[in-house]
């Protein structure tokens, strides 16, 4: 009897310390270094990453208008 309690509290030990090691792993995703800066189309006000906007004329404080798609773009640009 007394070797199946020392058989339990090793096997218990060993499950502990393998829970422990396996929280410290890093998770399987990485995280972005860089976010993802969000701009709103000058066109319809919709929120896009800057990466998938469409860029056209510069606006007054010299940066160029942000657009979601280059329809919205020409819509915009050609009625201003």
């Amino acid at each position: 009897m007394k070797y199946l309690i020392w058989v339990a509290v090793i096997f218990a030990v060993l499950w502990w310390i393998r829970q422990q090691r396996s929280g410290k792993r890093s998770p399987s995703f990485k995280k972005s270094k860089v976010p993802n800066v969000m701009l709103p189309c000058a066109h319809c006000g919709l929120h896009i990453p800057e990466k998938e906007a469409v860029f056209g004329k510069l606006l007054a404080n010299g940066e160029p208008a942000p657009y979601c798609t280059q329809q919205h773009l020409q819509e915009h640009e050609g009625r201003t």
